[in-house]
């Protein structure tokens, strides 16, 4: 029976991976094909050295998400070896890029982790990715604030402003209560209490660092996507700053079950951005662009570590 399992459990895996391999695959082709010939041609690049300077920040965006990781991940397992933390974490980037809202990136991150310590980082992934969710509801409020009025009429803006407030007010109360709660003492949650209790004790450590990692990673991504947008032709102004916080809020809320929120990306940002950017080929080919250099070529990479990871064993 045990031998049985085990074989269920690899090909279960090996199914994973295969499907994995093959949806990332048609992805990565689908979005490069958004890029026509005349879109190339009709571009100029007016500033050659930010495009390389929003690449150059690729290691940075990817570092601390790392640091993000390794903080959970050293919270519950201090004698972690560095290299499986890493491994892990592109493994997840390849799964969550096939999820709506990368939220199944702790599938991936949780083949290298089984037993107590997987579930207990199953909630620490869920909690990091809140945090970086918190971020965009931040930055994507100010944003809100400061342009909604040009880019919404006031029945949209009144709309999306009372969803904002209700997601955006559930997710920090979600964050900041949650490593207070005594959790221990319900009683109707008894099933689940064990793994949670222990992580909330992990989260009480974690919480602000996690939290500050992810508004400066917010930053790196919103300045590469400015350098990007300013490289291939869009004028500078405080308002496209406004606009690329405002544009990310919209796609972080927009519910999708299309992997990788595939066009809707793209949509959003002509109907945001279109507001500060004259050529509509510019937003569409820097948004690509974006897409290849933080999640395209980081979930290929992480495509290696997915399928050459075994069935870990129970702790």
């Amino acid at each position: 029976m045990v031998f049985q399992n085990l074989k269920v459990r690899k090909s279960l895996l090996w199914s994973v991976k295969i499907l994995v391999f093959l949806l990332i695959l048609y992805i990565f082709i689908i979005q490069l094909t958004k890029i026509s010939y005349d879109n190339i041609t009709d571009l100029t690049i007016q500033n050659f050295w930010y495009i390389i300077f929003a690449i150059l920040l690729v290691p940075i965006n990817l570092g601390l998400e790392f640091l993000k990781w390794f903080y959970t991940v050293k919270s519950i397992d201090p004698n972690i070896h560095t290299s499986r933390v890493t491994q892990s974490l592109l493994a997840g980037i390849s799964t969550g890029f096939v999820t709506p809202n990368r939220l199944g990136n702790f599938i991936g991150r949780m083949l290298y982790f089984k037993g107590r310590k997987g579930a207990l980082l199953i909630l620490g992934t869920l909690y990091g990715n809140l945090a970086q969710f918190i971020a965009s509801l931040i930055f994507g409020t100010i944003g809100f604030l400061l342009i909604g009025s040009v880019v919404f009429d006031i029945d949209k803006e009144s709309y999306f402003s009372f969803v904002a407030m209700i997601i955006g007010g559930i997710a920090v109360v979600l964050f900041v209560l949650y490593p207070l709660i005594p959790i221990e003492r319900l009683n109707w949650f008894k099933r689940y209490l064990n793994v949670l209790a222990k992580f909330r004790v992990k989260a009480k450590k974690i919480a602000l660092s996690l939290l500050i990692l992810s508004l400066v990673r917010y930053l790196v991504f919103v300045l590469q996507f400015c350098l990007l947008l300013i490289a291939f032709g869009a004028s500078y102004s405080h308002e496209l700053i406004y606009g690329i916080y405002l544009h990310y809020l919209i796609v972080t809320l927009t519910p999708t079950l299309i992997f990788g929120k595939l066009v809707v990306r793209e949509t959003i940002g002509l109907l945001v951005l279109g507001s500060f950017v004259l050529n509509p080929t510019v937003i569409i080919v820097a948004s690509l662009f974006l897409w290849l250099i933080n999640l395209g070529i980081p979930a290929l990479t992480g495509l290696y570590f997915l399928l050459r990871v075994k069935y870990a064993k129970h702790d």
